[in-house]
């Protein structure tokens, strides 16, 4: 049994976040005046079908207590296990015809079988169509006395208002943090787990106000763990949720959208690719960065900043959310917002022509077929084994590299901006057996200097800047630490960021 179903609500007390509805349903039984008809309208899963079912107990308990049912009679134990032949759902999503409303309209002439009322629930009514509706409302105007009408439905504005009429409206509000928090966190005490504040924060926050979807994220977050011994406090960590959910950390987010607004496509690409690298949802992370986003905009404005960069960046980013669902690539659209977002107005990038982009991809036909690349030990990198210094002089060489570095910098910026971006976030290191190596943190950089283009031109810088012949090899590294030369230019953005 699914955790909404198992913690649905038997009594009006346990419903949370409708007491505006509750405390009118109730009165109303205890002075046994109530509407022949009620429309509940509101988002999915904020509790209208549940609290229709607890009137409908409510009104045939045998021993009711303070207008609650008792749930104990055989009344209330014959509708929560569903075998009371009175309470009559109809779901209007699939039976939209006026078949149906015939069959009810013979159905209500006859007395409760088992109960005080016979009660009817519509959910989802506002899917009937027009000849089920006129039908409908024939039964609405003039209903016997035994009969009790319950509507339910998430789009009231598509119900003709000759029905919303002859109803009793209670719109039911979406579910805020607290009340989300306190409900999950009596399924948590009754399933026996314990969860961090920040990890409870997370299934909220992917509720958006529905009850069942949360408890639906906390299912999926509960049936993913090893419970191995009854009566066990099984622990979940916020890391454990983010995982499961695939969720991108915060730091992450923030690091993005700093490069985003600092116009570093490299890093903001690098972050994209790794994300999908490994194997946390594209649509999630757009999904987050978009909040983020929104949640500084409004910072920027309260701090009197100027929002047109992240006025693009969100209007890029939630163009992207939308392309997602149909592109055969799911990167690309992420890959399009960022270098959309990153493009400068006021410095145009130089234009390529025609001939060149077909001498690149001519370029990297030739580096596929002539450079022979083998994987190492592990199988993480690969490597260009054509002439490969020995061990003495790669060391020789790295100290060179080390005293030269700013000047190769330089050099490489005149060649290829790209380049000079990926080297600063690079490193040279010695490795015994292996000579000179380079590590990069992502398999973005590691392509683009495993192009023999790419090697050409830093082997000549190199060349050049130290005088000395270079060969070296390529492998990504994700925990080394990186130093960029480029500094943040919005210490708006960074503050609140933190």
């Amino acid at each position: 049994m699914t955790l909404y179903r198992k913690y649905r609500a038997q009594k009006f007390n346990e419903i949370v976040g409708q007491d505006h509805v509750v405390q009118i349903l109730k009165q109303a039984v205890l002075d046994s005046k109530f509407a022949h008809a009620y429309l509940f309208s509101g988002p999915r899963g904020t509790g209208k079908t549940s609290m229709a079912r607890i009137l409908a107990e409510a009104l045939n308990c045998q021993n009711p207590d303070n207008g609650e049912p008792c749930n104990k009679c055989s009344s209330c134990l014959a509708i929560n296990t569903g075998r009371f032949m009175d309470l009559i759902e109809i779901d209007a999503a699939s039976n939209r015809g006026i078949d149906e409303i015939r069959d009810l309209k013979e159905g209500i002439s006859f007395l409760p079988a088992q109960g005080k009322f016979k009660i009817y629930i519509i959910d989802e009514v506002h899917m009937l169509t027009e000849p089920a509706f006129n039908a409908l409302l024939k039964t609405l105007e003039e209903p016997p006395t035994q009969v009790l009408f319950i509507l339910a439905t998430t789009e009231p504005q598509k119900l003709p208002l000759t029905i919303i009429s002859r109803t009793q409206r209670f719109d039911f509000r979406l579910a805020n943090d607290k009340d989300l928090a306190t409900k999950l966190k009596r399924v948590l005490k009754h399933e026996n787990i314990a969860m961090s504040k920040e990890g409870l924060e997370i299934i909220i926050k992917a509720g958006q106000g529905s009850y069942r979807d949360a408890e639906t994220v906390l299912e999926k977050v509960i049936s993913s763990l090893n419970n191995t011994k009854d009566n066990q406090i099984v622990e979940i960590s916020k890391e454990n949720i983010e995982k499961i959910l695939g969720y991108v950390n915060s730091t992450t987010i923030n690091t993005f959208l700093e490069a985003m607004i600092n116009n570093d496509r490299i890093k903001a690409l690098e972050i994209v690719h790794d994300i999908a690298e490994d194997g946390a949802s594209l649509v999630q992370f757009v999904k987050e960065a978009l909040e983020k986003s929104r949640e500084l905009m409004l910072k920027i404005v309260k701090a009197g900043g100027n929002v047109s960069v992240i006025l693009k960046l969100i209007g890029e980013l939630n163009k992207a959310s939308f392309e997602m669902k149909t592109s055969l690539i799911s990167i690309l659209p992420v890959e399009m917002a960022v270098i959309n977002c990153t493009i400068v107005e006021t410095s145009p990038e130089k234009k390529i022509e025609p001939k060149q982009i077909s001498k690149i991809i001519v370029s990297e036909s030739k580096s596929d077929e002539k450079e022979m690349v083998v994987k190492d030990a592990k199988g993480e990198a690969e490597v260009n084994t054509e002439n490969v210094i020995d061990d003495d002089a790669a060391q020789a060489l790295l100290k060179k590299i080390n005293n030269t570095w700013d000047e190769i910098l330089q050099a490489a910026k005149k060649h290829n901006h790209f380049l000079t971006a990926i080297l600063s976030k690079a490193e040279f290191v010695f490795i015994p057996g292996e000579g000179l190596v380079l590590k990069v943190s992502s398999s973005f950089h590691k392509k683009q200097l495993d192009s023999l283009e790419t090697r050409k031109i830093l082997n000549t810088i190199i060349a050049t800047v130290t005088g000395s012949q270079s060969q070296f090899k390529c492998i990504i590294d994700k925990t080394i630490k990186t130093n960029d030369a480029k500094q943040s230019n919005a210490k708006l953005v960074e503050e609140l960021l933190t």
